[in-house]
């Protein structure tokens, strides 16, 4: 159960905390000059919240089923969980680290 809540609740908090306050602070800055406002090109809060929800999606696909395999042993037959499982949801969580800067690569226009 710690490491379901260090590895992946905490985070999945974290990240949503962030990048909710993100989107929020760009929102907040376009509606702050009512002209400007309303000739402001959204394409960089879409982008942003595009980006923000990519990485979130991501982190779950990685960690899921890392999260379901512990759980897995902790509550029910560790036996009985099938060793390609065992095998693939440790290395879907390892190559989490992998994923953002791909992400950030590809959705950053600069």
């Amino acid at each position: 159960m710690t490491v379901i809540a260090v590895n992946f609740i905490v985070p999945l908090t974290v990240m949503f905390y962030c990048y909710y306050h993100v989107t929020r602070s760009i929102k907040c800055r376009t509606t702050s000059n009512c002209t400007e406002y309303l000739n402001r090109d959204w394409s960089d809060q879409v982008d942003v919240t595009k980006m923000s929800v990519i990485m979130i999606l991501m982190f779950l696909v990685a960690w899921s089923p890392y999260s379901i395999v512990c759980l897995w042993a902790s509550f029910g037959d560790p036996k009985k969980i099938p060793p390609s499982m065992a095998i693939i949801a440790p290395l879907f969580a390892k190559s989490s680290t992998f994923y953002n800067p791909c992400i950030y690569v590809v959705a950053n226009k600069k």
